[in-house]
């Protein structure tokens, strides 16, 4: 499996960010000579065509339909800086009590009481709420799934890139990251860049429109928002800590 655990759920979340392609930039998107036949005004929410398959190389990666069906009701905002719900306190406090596990009785007490807030900001949800209640928040620190918790790299960026990011795209560009990640997440080590390759092309088609991807690759392209996120020391706890603060920090 492409996924290994590094140490709990955090180091799973920081490693699968790096591997679906946190330490190198994001190909350029490629409309394919097949393009034609996605509808790029659907939303996959609302019921979009679905293709019978992203890609499926011996039965490991995911119907692109499955995958992203598991995004409807999610409905996060756009990913937004500097919101000011978190003090480096409650970010280390997170930090080490939840590292073990995200049903721990030590993170369930670290995700409540004073550090409630601060838990919607990197999780969407505070000890005791449902996914549901995350509804129309911004798009969190952590965003995990059936597939797994994991880094949300795109939306530290689209975050940090602000007015470059036109409005209504970033929850948009944030889902078409999910995408990729839930369509590869089964995927052998091998079948990685295939995959990804084939996801990017066709959530893309999906979710996000042309203006919203061409701003984004624009981003990407500078590198700095994304140097910014990662931060220079590469530790899990370091770089979820980078993500936290940027996000849910002080203005």
């Amino acid at each position: 499996m492409a996924v290994v655990a590094v140490g709990g759920w955090l180091g799973a979340a920081i490693c699968v960010a790096c591997g679906q392609d946190a330490g190198t930039e994001v190909p350029a998107f490629d409309a394919g000579p097949d393009a034609a036949t996605f509808d790029a005004t659907s939303d996959a929410r609302r019921g979009p065509p679905k293709p019978d398959a992203c890609f499926d190389p011996g039965g490991y990666c995911m119907d692109l339909g499955a995958a992203c069906g598991h995004l409807e009701g999610l409905g996060f905002g756009a990913p937004a800086r500097a919101q000011g719900r978190c003090t480096k306190a409650q970010i280390d406090a997170i930090d080490a009590d939840c590292w073990n596990g995200f049903d721990t009785p030590a993170c369930t007490a670290a995700r409540a009481g004073a550090n409630a807030e601060c838990s919607r900001c990197i999780f969407g949800t505070s000890a005791g709420e449902s996914p549901a209640d995350a509804r129309g928040r911004p798009s969190p620190v952590v965003l995990t799934s059936q597939f797994g918790p994991r880094l949300n790299d795109w939306g530290c960026e689209i975050a940090l890139a602000g007015e470059t990011i036109p409005p209504g795209c970033g929850a948009a560009l944030v889902d078409q990251r999910d995408c990729i990640f839930a369509v590869c997440a089964q995927c052998e080590e091998g079948d990685q860049p295939a995959c990804r390759s084939m996801a990017e092309r066709r959530c893309a088609e999906i979710l996000a429109p042309a203006p919203c991807r061409d701003a984004f690759a624009s981003v990407q392209a500078d590198g700095t928002f994304r140097r910014a996120c990662m931060g220079v020391d590469p530790s899990p706890s370091a770089r979820f800590a980078s993500f936290a603060t940027l996000l849910c920090g002080a203005p």
